[in-house]
């Protein structure tokens, strides 16, 4: 098994390399997964900055009360 990370651009050279490169002896399978987790930061950072604009206002809201 090996495993490559590149760009979805040059997947499909990467396997039209391996193709036509590999011994009939092995068998050639590409299986692309992807990172998600760059995503996943991103949305995260993005939600705790909503709950603290949320929490703020409603601290304030209740300051008002008293």
């Amino acid at each position: 098994m090996v495993k490559l990370s590149l760009t979805a651009s040059k997947l499909s050279a990467v396997n039209l390399a391996i193709e036509r490169t590999a011994r009939k002896a092995f068998k050639s399978e590409i299986l692309p997964t992807y990172d998600l987790y760059p995503i996943m930061e991103k949305n995260l950072r993005i939600s705790r900055r909503v709950l603290t604009r949320i929490l703020v206002v409603e601290l304030r809201n209740l300051n008002t009360l008293f």
